[in-house]
C-alpha cells in the first residue's frame, strides 16, 4: 500500500513536469511567433513604403533586417529543439514511473507498433506538431534569405 502511494506520488511529480515542459514549449512558440510577426510587418511596411529602393538593389535597411530576422529564426529554431527535446524527456520519464497496473500506454504500445487504434484509415504520420513548427520556423528564415539575396551588397554596382 505504501509503494503504490509513492509511485503514485511519483507519477503525479513527473507529470507536473511534463506539465511546465509542455507550456515551457508552448511559451517559447507563441513568444517567436509573435516576435516574427511583428518584426515581418516592420519588414513588410519598409519594402512598401516610398523609402524602398526595389529589389536587386542595395538596400541596407532591408538588408539588416533580414540579417536579424535570420538571427532570431535561427535562436528560434534552437530554442525550439531543446525545449521539444526535454518535453520528450519527460515524458518518457512519465512513462517508466507510471504504476504498472493502469496500463495508461497500452493503446500507444500498439500504436507505435503500427496497429490500428482508430476506426478512421486516414493516418497523418509525416505531419506531427513538431515538424509543423519546424517547417514554420524554416518558412520564417527563406523569407529572410530571399531579402538577403534580393537586398544585398552584391548590387551596389548594378545599373
Amino acid at each position: 500500500m505504501e509503494e503504490e502511494k509513492k509511485s503514485i506520488e511519483k507519477y503525479q511529480a513527473m507529470i507536473n513536469l511534463l506539465s511546465i515542459e509542455a507550456q515551457l514549449l508552448s511559451n517559447i512558440f507563441t513568444t517567436f511567433l509573435i516576435a516574427h510577426s511583428i518584426f515581418l510587418g516592420c519588414l513588410m511596411g519598409h519594402v512598401f513604403s516610398s523609402d524602398f529602393i526595389g529589389f536587386c538593389k542595395w538596400d541596407a535597411k532591408v538588408f539588416a533586417f533580414c540579417w536579424l530576422g535570420l538571427f532570431l529564426s535561427i535562436c528560434w529554431f534552437l530554442a525550439y529543439l531543446r525545449g521539444a527535446t526535454y518535453y520528450s524527456f519527460w515524458t518518457l520519464n512519465s512513462r517508466s514511473s507510471a504504476p504498472t497496473e493502469w496500463n495508461l500506454y497500452e493503446k500507444e504500445d500498439k500504436l507505435r507498433q503500427g496497429e490500428e487504434i482508430f476506426s478512421t484509415k486516414l493516418r497523418f504520420r509525416a505531419l506531427t506538431i513538431k515538424r509543423i513548427t519546424i517547417m514554420l520556423i524554416i518558412s520564417f528564415a527563406l523569407i529572410y534569405i530571399m531579402g538577403i539575396i534580393l537586398c544585398g551588397f552584391w548590387f551596389s554596382n548594378c545599373g
